[in-house]
């Protein structure tokens, strides 16, 4: 291997991965290793040591294939509302790591929260117990040996980036905007709120320092001189792994699902909607709209589990010729534009065989659902593990009765951040077209969904 290569980091729900890039934008090395995920009812949560100690692997044997030739930068993004307690001076975890997905906080943030609007105009986000601040809460009142390190002076309260890179490259806690705004405790300049600060009796030395997205941060490991240049979050590397011109909408589809529009400056957001930092440098931050939809990759695998199945199986389910089963996807929460958690997941009836085919579309109704609120996309592009399915491109499409592409390697958060650490410079990957062919009966099925839908969140509201 004998062309420049950066090093991308990604450290997902269900892997870590390291890969190499070259300058031209080809991906010539890929590590990977799985990590667990553990889960009870809304507790959910990650090893920080497993996730750690998967990272440096994945590292070690990405940078091993070098031949010698070091990578001149890399850069890490990971899952932006997964969290943890630790000690400031030491690196070590006082805490399991929080998923995004988990809940457990609920209570803390009804209590605490200012009103929506507040938050909103504040943060760009909609209060929700999948950020931050109401978990970091949850921590200090629940756990003695977090409570003990806050009063001694030596907790650090942050997004699971700020520790992975503190203890891959040995500097002092710091946060990027676009994993510090999933905390709920930044504004929208990228700087801690106090207002938010206040509501949720966080002492802002708990914190570490807010900086931009690119920020120095040493070398990778005590044995490599690769400097480490940047941090994003997953979904937010996205956008800078994909070719998206103006008004394109990104629909990435992994564990969870998140619909993305980059804003031009100024644009309003759909209030329904979040307000998400990509990326923030000298050279200003660049936003976009996000919706989400908690159940994707989660669902399949919440159904495959309770059929008795090994894995899911997309293409077969969707293949079925029997009608899928509606289901109420209400795995993880529902996320926006409704933002529930007071709803259970269900099938319809009780009858249906195809309840594969019915998880599986209502991962798509979701997505519909949030598009419905970003106005008419230029194009849609999916990424993300579940869009290498060719079958559920091509239903995606037929749903929305309009092309969907694709690029040939869905996996575009390395993508991302190899283009950020080149300063923008990767060419824009090629995309494969699906065409929308009608499916029988989809349209029906989506809408008598969206009534049924529409009733139960108006009957649980009451």
């Amino acid at each position: 291997m004998t062309a420049p290569t950066v090093l991308a980091l990604d450290q997902g729900t269900h892997a870590s991965r390291a890969s190499l890039w070259t300058v031209d934008g080809r991906c010539v090395a890929v590590a990977r290793r799985p990590v667990a995920l553990r889960r009870a009812g809304s507790f959910v949560e990650q090893d920080p040591t497993e996730l750690l100690d998967s990272l440096r692997d994945a590292l070690t044997e990405a940078v091993a294939r070098c031949n010698g030739a070091a990578p001149g930068a890399a850069g890490l993004a990971t899952q932006r509302s997964s969290l943890l307690c630790w000690n400031r001076e030491t690196g070590t975890p006082l805490t399991p790591v929080l998923s995004w997905q988990d809940t457990r906080a609920s209570a803390q943030l009804e209590a605490l929260a200012p009103a929506p609007e507040e938050v909103r105009a504040l943060t760009g986000l909609y209060p929700n117990a999948h950020f931050g601040a109401s978990k970091f809460r949850w921590c200090l009142d629940r756990m003695p040996a977090v409570r003990a390190a806050a009063e001694a002076g030596t907790i650090c309260l942050g997004p699971l980036s700020t520790w992975l890179v503190q203890r891959l490259t040995g500097s002092a806690p710091w946060i990027d905007p676009a994993n510090g705004a999933r905390t709920m405790l930044m504004d929208r300049s990228g700087r801690w709120s106090d207002r938010l600060l206040e509501a949720f009796g966080i002492d802002r030395t708990w914190l570490p320092e807010a900086r931009g997205s690119r920020a120095p941060a040493g070398t990778c490991l005590a044995d490599t001189d690769i400097p480490f240049h940047c941090c994003l979050g997953d979904q937010s590397a996205v956008p800078f792994g994909v070719s998206a011109g103006r008004g394109d909408v990104l629909v990435n589809l992994g564990t969870g699902g998140f619909v993305l529009r980059r804003l031009e400056a100024g644009e309003a957001v759909d209030e329904r909607l979040l307000e998400t930092i990509l990326w923030q440098d000298a050279g200003g931050t660049l936003r976009a709209a996000e919706g989400t939809v908690n159940g994707a990759g989660a669902a399949l695998s919440w159904y495959a589990e309770r059929a008795g199945r090994a894995a899911p199986d997309v293409d077969r389910w969707l293949s079925d010729p029997r009608e899928p089963t509606a289901f109420l996807n209400a795995v993880g929460g529902i996320g926006s534009p409704d933002w529930r958690s007071d709803v259970a997941s269900r099938f319809a009836t009780d009858t249906g065989t195809n309840r594969g085919g019915g998880v599986v579309e209502s991962i798509l109704f979701l997505v519909r659902r949030n598009l419905a609120c970003l106005g008419a996309p230029g194009r849609v592009v999916v990424t993300g593990g579940l869009a290498a399915s060719d079958a559920l491109c091509r239903r995606l499409a037929a749903l929305l009765a309009r092309p969907v592409f694709r690029p040939e390697a869905t996996e575009t958060t390395s993508r991302g951040v190899a283009d950020r650490l080149l300063a923008g410079g990767l060419p824009d990957p090629p995309l494969v077209r699906f065409a929308p062919t009608p499916v029988d009966g989809l349209q029906r099925r989506f809408a008598a969904w969206s009534a049924w839908l529409d009733k139960i969140l108006a009957a649980s509201a009451l």
